[in-house]
């Protein structure tokens, strides 16, 4: 534990992706979430650039300063929570469908 905080507190960036077990805050119990979630946020604070690659947006929404959405591998949208959602009062997941092609699960709730 020791090694792993050395090095944590000298980092500059660090990725994570919620498809490997250091960037899984999904299955975490709520203790053990929070805590990579604060140091994360620390990290953040002390100018650690973090790359967060997650499929969970309300993570992304409460703790990215910038955030940016893929299809296929291309960058469609960046920029701050705000400047994303563009004005809308809206949570980033729906601005996210939007942008994705989200309607068609819209049209198919219609029909349930």
């Amino acid at each position: 534990m020791v090694a792993v905080r050395h090095d944590l507190s000298r980092q500059r960036c660090l990725r994570t992706d919620d498809t490997q077990p250091i960037g899984q805050l999904v299955g975490l119990d709520p203790k053990s979430a929070r805590l990579v979630k604060d140091v994360f946020q620390r990290l953040s604070a002390r100018g650690c650039t973090l790359f967060m690659c997650t499929h969970v947006l309300e993570i992304a929404e409460r703790l990215c300063s910038r955030i940016g959405i893929m299809i296929q591998g291309r960058l469609v949208s960046v920029g701050t929570l705000a400047e994303i959602k563009a004005g809308k009062d809206s949570a980033l997941e729906d601005v996210f469908l939007e942008l994705t092609g989200g309607s068609e699960y819209a049209a198919l709730l219609k029909h349930l």
